[in-house]
């Protein structure tokens, strides 16, 4: 071998021991850390990967009792405002400053779950197949006081595969079908709202007028789709969780159809597999464009929504078709 073949040799040797195969992975940070914002994906459609670091999140509990250890920032009203960074659970999303509440009133005897609620927003669509729908909207005073509807019902989409009945505070109705995980339907019966999001922060959240709970999203932000996992059908941080998944909906999407919601809480408490998670009363992804389960709103009407909810008057939404409308406003009170 000649000098020159031999110089050859020793560059190419030189040049492979500095490059890294293009699968080679960060020792840093391991690569199943959600990161960023994800393609745009419909609600239940799972875009995958594992979402674990290894890291400590609030493993499995309801809505109501999820706790954290991390002590939120005053702002600059003296509302606590979470760090940039800091996961925020169901219970600890922050609530606007409101007047003090007065004694709770009481429902009737033989009171339906709609019974206890001052506020309401019916969606309903033309049959069960249908994707269009639309949105009224109903307050009342007090819990003795008859309904109103407040304004005209405005256009509003679900499901690309229309209605399925769902889990809700009511059992469901005769009829129609029942839903599925990932069959693209919206769940059909009667839901709380128990927690707002966004990808604003809490002090502009309240600014605009918000008053539920309020979670505001960060790029770890995911709605756990797993059925396996102690946090299936919950808002977790993927960064810093205790429990692990293998699917996932991040809640930044490319559609921005997460930039405000509410959770629709669908097949809660106590998670049961197979009958659908993650369903939200967010923004629609496209004017007119059905979603994958979700009930999506034009932006302005979204926000006229989540600011006019309230925690005082115990929201909660109904689901339904136009067959089934009339059994519900009999048998759950629905105001016709």
């Amino acid at each position: 071998m000649n000098y020159v073949s031999l110089l050859s040799l020793v560059m190419l040797s030189l040049l492979f021991g500095m490059s890294g195969c293009s699968e080679d992975v960060s020792r840093d940070e391991p690569s199943n850390v959600a990161a960023g914002r994800t393609p745009v994906v419909q609600p239940e459609e799972v875009h995958g990967g594992k979402a674990l670091d290894g890291s400590p999140l609030v493993p499995r509990q309801s809505l109501e009792v999820a706790a954290t250890a991390q002590e939120p920032a005053a702002g600059t009203n003296g509302t606590p405002v979470p760090a940039a960074d800091a996961p925020v659970p169901f219970a600890t999303a922050q609530t606007s400053p409101a007047s003090p509440p007065s004694a709770p009133e009481q429902p009737p005897q033989g009171a339906t779950p709609l019974d206890t609620a001052k506020k309401l927003v019916l969606v309903v669509t033309p049959d069960w197949n249908a994707n269009r729908a639309e949105v009224f909207l109903y307050a009342r005073d007090s819990l003795s006081a008859p309904w109103k509807r407040l304004g005209s019902p405005s256009p509003c989409m679900v499901g690309r595969n229309g209605l399925a009945w769902g889990r809700g505070l009511a059992e469901p109705l005769s009829g129609g079908p029942r839903k599925k995980e990932g069959d693209g339907k919206t769940p059909a019966g009667l839901f709380p709202l128990p927690l707002a999001f966004g990808y604003e922060p809490q002090a502009k959240a309240t600014r605009a007028g918000i008053r539920l709970p309020y979670l505001a999203l960060t790029p770890s932000t995911v709605c756990v789709t797993d059925p396996d996992s102690a946090a299936f059908n919950d808002l977790a941080d993927s960064k810093k969780s205790a429990a692990a998944w293998t699917r996932q909906d991040r809640m930044i999407r490319d559609d921005n159809a997460n930039r405000l919601g509410a959770v629709i809480g669908h097949n809660r408490p106590d998670p049961r597999p197979g009958l659908g998670s993650c369903v939200f009363l967010n923004i629609e992804p496209a004017p007119n464009k059905p979603t994958g389960g979700s009930v999506g709103c034009p932006e302005p009407l979204a926000r006229e929504i989540l600011a006019w909810l309230d925690p005082e008057s115990k929201p909660v939404i109904a689901i339904l078709p136009q067959p089934a409308l009339a059994a519900a406003q009999a048998t759950w009170g629905l105001p016709r």
